[in-house]
């Protein structure tokens, strides 16, 4: 099995559609995403948002950090609570500056902090 090439930056895979985020788009029956607590940092714009929406239909939630910028990450939870996505926020990773912690979320982390019945998360 041959796996995407997609860009990997801080060791963190960035989920952006400058960063080869279009690479997954095979991930037809993905549910749910969390962006773990280490790593660099999501800086997820309107447009990786709306194409992961687009083509994984079957995506019912995100979890974690998905933005460095509090604003940009408020209209995002918006766009997703407009697509009835399920939102989860990780408040007690985020630091109060993104300079104080270099290596806070960023990366997709496991399953095991999600429900026990969703088997199917990247």
């Amino acid at each position: 099995m041959t796996f995407p090439d997609i860009r990997n930056v801080g060791g963190s895979l960035q989920f952006r559609l400058g960063c080869g985020l279009r690479q997954l788009a095979n991930l037809k029956a993905l549910r749910a995403v969390e962006f773990a607590s280490y790593g660099k940092k999501q800086c997820l714009g309107w447009d990786d948002i709306e194409w992961m929406l687009d083509n994984w239909k079957s995506l019912h939630r995100i979890c974690g950090c998905l933005h460095t910028k509090e604003e940009i990450e408020t209209q995002l939870e918006h766009l997703l609570e407009q697509r009835g996505i399920s939102r989860r926020r990780h408040e007690y990773l985020r630091s109060s500056s993104p300079l104080e912690d270099s290596t806070s979320t960023g990366t997709v982390s496991e399953a095991s902090s999600f429900d026990s019945d969703d088997d199917d998360f990247i």
